[in-house]
């Protein structure tokens, strides 16, 4: 192929193209807007739903292709290829609607005249929507709408600019500048954004001859994938040669500025001298990360590039086009011979035709980034900052348990205090002497902790024997010869009845037992009025 990257537009409506048959001029209202290639070219299709309809176009070059609005994949309509009246392979239909689709490709062809045709074979059902044909001239062409590459050699990109895979060009540092010199009377700025970018929107400016700014937007892409956005349209100039100056103003957060190709109107094949070095001065960077939030991809200026601004004093080598291994003889330099991104699943996939007629292939895929090139790294956080919070939630979870045993043991030992005295008092059991009715024994009450003296049954003070310390004492005399007296304690029984002994006998408290119960007639001073024993 020659060494000419630009190419010819011809809309369906130009009077070079030839058709037989039934054709009828549409508006592209109904399809704009619909699927991840745009809107139709210029708002017009040609629309065809009779069998052996054609259409015919002549030109001098080494490639062309025929490109329409795919209405999905379908049976109906079809189409074949014809090449200087030889029937080439067509290109497969897609499972979607998609504007500005290849139905067929001439590449690889000797320099020269050659005319290709397209005849719809079957539309019975629905209709074979044609838009526009793109050539590539082996000589000059003026006066005609101009498809500029991206690797085209009178355009100049400042140190910030990175190739996005194989699909365009971008810049996501404050001050990314691009130069385009063209011989025309207007520009349409044509961008790619694949889903995974940045979504939020971003702002940029751009200058005709070093006139005013004007002030665009760059809307954030979306969960689907944009492969042919117009960006931008600069007003109509008179015809000459003109230098277009655009300056992206965004941060690395939001959506980056990618240039995927221009179309300009009246424009020529012809070239014109490059632009001279971009002025670019290192700024601190705005926000080092790229547009998906990772570190920015580095390239071989990277000792010299930086967030450039416009119009500054120090000037950096110019950069004609970041490389990307695009073969500028092709449509935005995609591949060797022609790569065009295609939907698929919501993905981008990159489709190969190495020669006319051939089959595509899948060279890529995943979103239109080249597997080879990483648009983004990942920004990790710093290994101090991880270390420091995991030694700081661990503190903190050693402190919460700490306060909890603490508030734990606490209040064990004060629940301890309150039911164990500091000095417990144990109660010596005695017998009563002196009596000899057992039906009616004599009453004794348990001297309440803390009291100097014993209460009687109803509060009254009662003296105690003074035999209280000897266990002996008080014993009847056909007991007090036994050595072991505290085997005829009383025995208590299930129902809580008085006990059945003619003594009455108490039992000592001791820690961790329980008191024996009372018989009922006796009531246990210091105690509620309410409690029942």
């Amino acid at each position: 192929m020659s060494q000419q990257t630009r190419w010819i537009v011809v809309d369906d409506r130009d009077s070079q193209i030839t058709y037989s048959g039934s054709w009828s001029s549409i508006s592209g209202d109904e399809f704009n807007g619909r699927g991840s290639f745009g809107s139709t070219y210029l708002n017009t299709l040609r629309s065809s739903t009779s069998t052996g309809s054609t259409l015919t176009f002549s030109f001098i070059g080494d490639a062309a292709r025929i490109m329409g609005t795919m209405l999905g994949r379908t049976t109906d309509p079809e189409w074949e290829c014809i090449l200087d009246g030889v029937v080439q392979e067509k290109e497969s239909a897609w499972n979607s609607l998609q504007n500005n689709m290849a139905f067929c490709k001439f590449y690889e062809l000797a320099p020269g005249p050659h005319t290709i045709s397209l005849r719809v074979t079957r539309s019975s059902e629905r209709a074979f929507l044609f838009d526009q044909i793109q050539y590539k001239p082996t000589g000059r062409v003026d006066n005609q709408v101009t498809y500029i590459t991206r690797a085209d050699p009178n355009l100049a990109y400042d140190s910030t600019w990175q190739p996005l895979g194989h699909a365009a060009h971008m810049t996501h540092r404050t001050g990314g500048i691009l130069e385009l010199r063209f011989i025309g009377t207007q520009v349409a700025w044509y961008a790619s954004y694949p889903s995974e970018l940045a979504h939020v929107d971003s702002t940029a400016s751009y200058t005709l001859d070093g006139g005013a700014p004007v002030s665009i937007t760059v809307p954030g892409g979306g969960n689907d994938s944009d492969w042919n956005r117009l960006l931008f349209t600069t007003p109509r100039v008179n015809r000459g040669e003109h230098t277009l100056r655009v300056t992206y103003h965004g941060r690395g957060s939001q959506t980056p500025l990618v240039l995927s190709h221009l179309l300009v109107t009246d424009g020529t094949t012809q070239l014109v001298s490059p632009p001279p070095p971009i002025d670019t001065s290192p700024a601190p960077p705005t926000d080092d990360a790229t547009p998906g939030g990772g570190t920015p991809t580095s390239t071989d200026d990277d000792e010299d590039s930086g967030d450039s601004a416009p119009g500054s004093a120090a000037s950096s080598r110019p950069r004609p086009s970041p490389s990307d291994s695009a073969n500028p003889n092709i449509p935005g330099g995609l591949s060797d011979s022609d790569t065009e991104i295609a939907p698929s699943e919501g993905l981008a996939v990159l489709r190969k035709s190495s020669t006319a007629g051939s089959s595509p292939t899948d060279i890529s895929s995943g979103g239109g980034i080249d597997g080879n090139t990483n648009t983004s790294d990942s920004k990790g956080l710093p290994v101090g900052a991880i270390v420091g919070a995991v030694l700081g939630c661990l503190a903190f979870l050693v402190l919460v348990v700490g306060i909890l045993v603490f508030l734990k043991y606490r209040r064990r030992r004060n629940t301890r205090n309150i039911f164990l005295p500091n000095s417990p008092q144990t109660v010596q059991p005695f017998y009563a002497a002196g009596y000899s009715d057992a039906s009616n024994p004599p009453m004794a009450s348990v001297p309440a902790v803390g009291q100097g003296e014993n209460q009687g049954q109803y509060g009254s003070p009662v003296s105690l024997p003074p035999e209280q310390g000897s266990m002996s004492a008080g014993l009847p005399s056909s007991m007090s010869g036994l050595s072991n007296p505290s085997a005829f304690s009383p025995q208590i029984n299930s129902g809580f009845s008085p006990v059945s002994s003619t003594t009455n006998l108490l039992q000592p408290l001791r820690k961790g037992s329980e008191a024996p119960i009372p018989p009922q007639s006796v009531q246990l001073v210091g105690h509620p009025p309410n409690y029942t024993p």
